[in-house]
């Protein structure tokens, strides 16, 4: 076995084993100096050596002795940046899961992690070494908790948070969950969790201590403004506010005094108006780049410094897409690439995949692509599909030449963005949307609150924001904040919402019209010509409204920004987006879906009633919709047994300015209760029997096929079946895999004969009958909240027909 044939290393230390092992499979040992320009890695047992430095200063990859031992056990080279001995990558050789974290949360701990030389998984493992968490309350903690002997570490997001303040990985001790049950139901007094509560606010206070300090201020002077579409917690984003200081920034709070927007996505209004001014626009990706290596670098020259659109480019979403020869980094990144696009990513080849990319004409994949007449390009199709926000014809030569003496893996990520593509693409809504007024304050909201009488304690809109103690919140933070005019901050959302997205995001319709603008607005630049909607489930009665209509309703124009600010006598930092300390104060707590005109003035209106919107199922105590529907917020919420009223109610509180008897508001929906063959009561009925627990029990394994329609994949599905109790893993087949003790259900489709041939010989070998099903089921069974496991939807007789007969 020729592991090393193309290394050429000096070992820089004592590890006289790892030298001989080099050398027997397949490594050359270099001379220093007569080396010098030959030698391709530094094994180093210390980083602070001569040598090494010497050797680190001249671009030479400089790893530990681990890098050597995980490629001989794995068979193949491994990335080198998860072996650096270089301090930067404090996070080398940790392995990372979260878990049931929000999506800005799970994105922001992602990036950091990889950023800073660590590993991130969505598969429990023997190879992990960290689990991130709120609580243990979780199948996946519990399964660890039965192996002591694995050493997994089940910590708070605090840990992750106070390594990114220091600088380094922080000892792990004072955040350990495994003692405590992080219920948010419990108080801060609560003598089980007053422990850990001490011991993290201990850490924390003695980290804010010593400010943040780099060598370099390759921010200096430059104003930061922190789109609200990153939804992350409010204490990891004071983290990265102080990280940004560090570097030199300022802090702003409006778009309009920004000369940098960091956001997630490429829609919203901020991220318009940042497009329309010509600021510098960028993501978390970037800024944990520079963090590491305090250098500047232009985000728009690396596809994934830039926001990316969230539904993905919809001629991608079908595309099943592979890779092979490309390692490390270049591998890493590709990845990524083809997951912004909407694509779905493979780890294995089976016939069903639609593109092979391969930087050169070898290989085992190379072959059987060959035979299953799959399309086979290089990266520069991805990279130039996903920099001109357009599918390119991949018969174009430069997509299909494959160099023989020239390896393309070393050019994977030079291709920039394409400005003009993005500045075509919102011209013609920025203008609509930059205006400082909103016609929404006086149309809307007046028409939902005209009626809205004000006592003693109920507060009139105007007044909602400024009657906030906003001071004593960030006076904790003690950071700077810079305004043109003067040291304020503007309040636009007064929600105490979980999860919120940001408003001009609120509504369905805007959403979906500006998905539509990367594909419809300019169809002679992009050539788009079919229907644009974002897939959260598939719904064949979905409306599909015209793009015309949509641009109306998503054109938000700003609010006076004097009549929304409040003074602050100290200069502070202003909050993106308010916290959620207050929603539950409130007694009623809607979650709203499929309502076409709820807007972010509604939301507010029924503040001042009484009424709270929420985001996240666990959190409502009603649910609030205009029909049945199969979208991932209904079938959430239904497991928690709410009151499921019509839209109806919301605009009857609204108009009469109180909230009003909810019996005569009951969701009544018979078509879609024949449509799908169940009964809405007896659903609710079933589900306070099943008391979120309707999959428990069970692991459901998702194959990548049985989600690749959904631009989320396997996130979508994943939180409905955990609110009901179960556990939601991808269906890939990994060594180390650690096995959970649950009865295991393969949701997936007929065109996955791998995963389907291995599933179901696993299952018969183990003397079981194998439960296969497609989506269908798993959307069925949730809605009736009810588990039968008869031959409706099951792929194991189409299956056995088809590849048995």
């Amino acid at each position: 076995m020729t592991i090393f044939k193309d290394v050429i290393f000096y070992l820089d230390g004592f590890a006289p084993d790892i030298d001989e092992e080099l050398i027997k499979y397949g490594g050359t040992r270099a001379t220093l100096p007569d080396d010098n320009s030959r030698v391709t890695h530094i094994i180093t047992t210390d980083f602070n050596r001569k040598t090494t430095r010497l050797m680190e200063k001249k671009g030479i990859p400089i790893v530990n002795v681990k890098w050597v031992e995980a490629s001989i056990r794995r068979k193949h080279l491994q990335n080198i940046k998860y072996f650096s001995a270089d301090p930067r990558y404090f996070f080398t050789g940790v392995v990372i899961i979260c878990i049931e974290l929000s999506n800005g949360d799970l994105n922001a701990i992602h990036e950091g992690v990889l950023a800073l030389g660590g590993q991130c998984t969505e598969v429990l493992s023997k190879n992990v070494t960290h689990i991130i968490a709120l609580d243990i309350n979780n199948q996946t903690c519990r399964q660890v908790l039965k192996r002591p002997e694995l050493g997994i570490k089940i910590l708070s997001p605090e840990w992750f948070n106070n390594c990114l303040k220091q600088r380094q990985r922080v000892d792990e001790t004072p955040y350990l969950l495994t003692n405590y049950i992080f219920d948010e139901n419990r108080t801060k007094t609560d003598p089980v969790l007053s422990p850990m509560i001490e011991k993290i606010n201990d850490s924390v206070e003695k980290l804010n201590e010593t400010p943040l300090k780099f060598t370099k201020q390759v921010l200096k002077n430059k104003k930061i403004f922190f789109s609200k579409d990153l939804e992350i917690n409010e204490n990891l984003l004071h983290t990265i506010e102080t990280i940004v200081l560090g570097l030199g920034a300022i802090l702003v709070s409006s778009i309009q005094n920004a000369t940098v927007f960091i956001g997630m996505y490429r829609e919203g209004n901020e991220y318009i108006q940042a497009v329309h001014r010509g600021i510098i626009i960028g993501n978390l990706t970037w800024l944990y780049w520079m963090y590491v290596y305090e250098t500047w670098a232009n985000p728009e020259l690396n596809l994934l410094h830039y926001p990316i659109v969230k539904a993905g480019l919809p001629e991608m979403h079908k595309m099943v897409i592979t890779i092979s020869n490309y390692q490390g980094e270049s591998r890493q990144y590709l990845e990524k690439l083809i997951k912004a696009l909407g694509a779905t990513f493979t780890k294995n080849m089976t016939p069903s995949n639609t593109h092979l990319i391969i930087p050169c004409e070898f290989g085992e994949k190379y072959s059987a692509a060959l035979e299953w007449n799959i399309h086979i390009v290089n990266h520069l199709w991805l990279e130039e599909t996903y920099a001109e926000w357009k599918l390119q014809n991949i018969t174009t030569p430069r997509y299909i030449y494959f160099p023989p003496k020239t390896s393309f893996m070393k050019i994977v990520g030079n291709t920039p963005i394409d400005l003009d593509v993005i500045k075509l693409i919102y011209k013609d809504v920025s203008n609509v949307l930059v205006e400082e007024k909103s016609p929404l304050k006086e149309s809307n909201l007046l028409k939902h609150s005209n009626n809205i009488s004000l006592n003693n304690n109920e507060l009139p809109l105007d007044s909602f924001s400024s009657s906030l103690d906003m001071t004593s919140t960030l006076d904790n933070f003690g950071l700077q904040v810079h305004s043109d005019n003067e040291s304020s901050f503007q309040v636009s959302n007064c929600d105490s919402t979980k999860e919120n997205p940001p408003p001009f995001h609120k509504r369905r319709a805007a959403t979906v019209a500006l998905e539509r603008l990367h594909n419809e607005i300019m169809p002679d630049v992009l050539l788009y010509q079919k229907e644009c909607k974002r897939k959260t489930f598939i719904d064949s009665s979905e409306d599909i409204i015209n793009s015309k209509k949509k641009l109306k309703e998503i054109s938000i124009e700003f609010k006076d920004l004097k009549n929304n600010q409040v003074s602050v006598k100290r200069k502070t930092i202003a909050k993106p987006f308010p916290t959620n300390k207050d929603f539950r104060d409130y007694n009623i707590r809607i979650l709203v879906t499929g309502y076409k005109d709820w807007d972010n003035q509604m939301e507010k209106a029924l503040l001042t009633i009484g009424i709270a919107t929420v985001q996240d199922a666990k959190d409502c105590t009603h649910l609030v919709a205009s029909r049945i529907q199969r979208t991932q917020k209904f079938l959430s919420a239904l497991s928690y047994v709410p009151k499921i009223l019509s839209v109806d109610w919301i605009e009857t509180c609204l108009k009469e300015g109180k909230i009003v008897d909810e019996n005569n508001y009951f969701l009544i929906d018979p078509e879609s209760e024949l449509k799908y063959n169940f009964k809405l009561l007896d659903s609710l009925d079933r589900a306070r029997n099943n008391k979120h627990s309707l999959f428990k029990g069970y692991l459901l394994q998702i194959s990548p096929a049985a989600v690749s329609n959904y631009s989320n994949g396997i996130d979508t599905i994943k939180e409905i079946i955990e609110v009901n109790g179960g556990v939601c893993t991808l269906a890939i087949s990994r060594k180390n895999q650690i096995e959970y003790e649950l009865i295991p259900i393969l949701i997936s489709n007929i065109s996955d004969v791998r995963i389907l041939k291995h599933f179901i010989e696993k299952r018969k070998e183990a003397g079981e009958v194998p439960l296969v099903y497609n989506m269908e089921w798993v959307l069925t069974t949730v809605l009736r909240q009810e588990l039968n496991f008869t031959d409706e939807n099951s792929l194991l007789e189409e299956y056995n027909h088809l590849y048995m007969s």
